[in-house]
């Protein structure tokens, strides 16, 4: 007591180093989580889209589920190059015999429809893969003399079944 006859003030605790550490672990912790949830949620929000060509014009779209997408597309690209150009993405392309021996269409008028190639190829981000199949057929209209029909699907699970073709 003090001679007043009050009792002596108890003199405030001081935090020690201990909240301050575990404060820092608990927040290392919470970021260390939430960079893949993040992703994941990322991934699930914007799914990236298959690789096309700057000349592409869409035509029809339709998804009959989230992930499962069908487009088409006119070019003004020989079918060819874009044959080529899903090669270089990575897509195993099945082309039609001698169409394209020489890097361009070899038929002299192609009737419209006539298919090109058939091509398969995947993405994966995230946790996430999908299978995208590129139908390619020309003889078309002059001005966009190739369609490309676009169909991806998107494997949430993160495998990739065997492909049907």
């Amino acid at each position: 007591m003090s001679s007043t006859g009050n009792p002596e003030p108890i003199p405030p605790k001081r935090a020690g180093w201990g909240g301050i550490i575990l404060a820092a672990v608990l927040v290392i912790l919470a970021i260390l989580i939430a960079i893949p949830v993040l992703g994941i949620l990322y991934g699930v929000l914007f799914p990236p889209g298959p690789p096309t060509l700057d000349s592409f014009e869409a035509s029809v779209h339709s998804s009959p589920s989230y992930g499962v997408d069908d487009w088409l597309y006119a070019s003004s690209d020989d079918a060819c190059r874009v044959v080529r150009f899903y090669q270089s993405a990575g897509a195993d392309c099945r082309i039609a015999p001698v169409v394209c021996d020489a890097g361009m269409i070899q038929l002299e008028q192609p009737r419209p429809g006539f298919n090109v190639a058939r091509c398969t190829g995947t993405i994966s981000w995230s946790i996430f893969q999908q299978r995208y199949y590129v139908n390619i057929a020309a003889g078309y209209d002059p001005a966009t003399p190739t369609r490309i029909r676009l169909e991806r699907e998107i494997f949430w699970m993160g495998t990739l079944p065997a492909a049907t073709e």
